[in-house]
């Protein structure tokens, strides 16, 4: 079984809680012979090895067109070099670790169109939360209403 790992950042550039989780899921994976790659976004196409995992990173549009691509379907450009990468790397299962212009609803078509399942994990409440903090009026928690 391949899983293809897809967070919105990855190493070198960016380490954080995200980068972090995916890095130590993919070889917690690897010990139990499941095959792991991971795709993310950067300013151009690349390929190289990060702690023996196969990293593809997936060109995106440098500025934003508009605020739909923003907050609507998300960079087509992203979503077609994402598409290239899902072809080469053909996985069994899709996980996205993000919800971005880059990691998208368009790109969530592409792994759909070629009928791959997929497993979403949330790692920031700004995905869930119009505030991002999950914080009613930024005095208490929100009840998710």
């Amino acid at each position: 079984m391949k899983i293809l790992q897809v967070p919105f950042h990855y190493y070198p550039e960016a380490v954080g809680g995200t980068e972090v989780y995916v890095s130590v899921l993919s070889k917690r994976l690897q010990e139990r012979g499941v095959e792991v790659e991971i795709a993310a976004p950067a300013e151009t196409r690349a390929e190289y090895m990060h702690d023996g995992i196969p990293v593809y990173r997936f060109g995106i549009t440098k500025k934003p067109a508009d605020i739909a691509m923003l907050y609507g379907q998300g960079d087509p450009v992203g979503a077609r070099e994402f598409a290239e990468i899902l072809d080469q790397s053909r996985p069994d299962v899709v996980h996205l670790h993000a919800m971005s212009p880059a990691v998208s609803l368009t790109a969530l078509k592409k792994v759909k169109e070629r009928g791959l399942p997929v497993i979403f994990t949330c790692h920031i409440p700004g995905i869930i939360c119009q505030r991002g903090t999950l914080l009613r009026y930024g005095r208490e928690v929100c009840d998710g209403l």
